[in-house]
């Protein structure tokens, strides 16, 4: 019998085209404390949970509520919709009997809200787990969860943090890059692989 297998996705900008929102919603955020705005390769490389850490190591004072405040004022994700290959490529995992799952720092209920409306709620047969600070440790845990081996689990990101955290739980890497010229990044950063987008996921996964 074929072993089970299970990818593991990363939220936004990795299934979710929300990147550009949360990185103009982002330099908001600093507008509003008079600081200067980090440039895109500064909140691609290093904006990751706790998030506010980010804020206070620029210089921003705004109290934790206010920076949120501001940020979903600007990012608007109602107005944001998933890749177009989302859906063709976790129809086809699962029809190969993968368990598929969510684990992000996103927000638990904007995941969920998102998923509903997109329809791909019953999809995720692993689960979804937001609101993460530890994406290492909720990968192996929802593994264990799963009870899938390690060695067989893909986590699929587009952010430098998100291969560390791959790395970190001994599983497969596998770096998107969305069109952005970081390939080099996220190889250095743990991908065992690297992609354009998730069409090129399939052959990784079911070979």
């Amino acid at each position: 019998m074929k072993k089970k297998r299970c990818v593991l996705f990363d939220f936004d900008g990795t299934i979710f085209n929300s990147i550009p929102r949360s990185y103009r919603a982002t330099c908001r955020v600093f507008e509003n404390a008079g600081c200067l705005t980090p440039s895109f390769k500064d909140f691609w490389l290093n904006c990751h949970a706790p998030f506010v850490d980010f804020y206070r190591k620029r210089g921003v004072t705004l109290l934790e509520q206010e920076i949120w405040e501001i940020f979903f004022r600007y990012a608007n994700f109602d107005e944001v919709r998933f890749f177009d290959d989302v859906q063709p490529t976790t129809t086809r995992l699962a029809e190969e009997d993968c368990f598929l799952g969510i684990v992000s720092g996103q927000q638990t209920h904007l995941i969920r809200k998102y998923c509903e409306q997109g329809d791909f709620l019953r999809v995720f047969s692993a689960g979804i787990v937001g609101d993460v600070v530890d994406k290492a440790f909720a990968i192996v845990q929802m593994c264990e969860t799963m009870q899938i081996p390690l060695e067989l689990v893909w986590y699929v990101g587009d952010f430098p943090s998100d291969m560390r955290a791959a790395k970190k739980a001994s599983v497969l890497a596998v770096g998107i890059t969305r069109g952005f010229s970081v390939h080099d990044e996220l190889k250095v950063s743990g991908a065992h692989h690297v992609i354009d987008n998730l069409n090129d996921l399939l052959p990784l996964v079911l070979s």
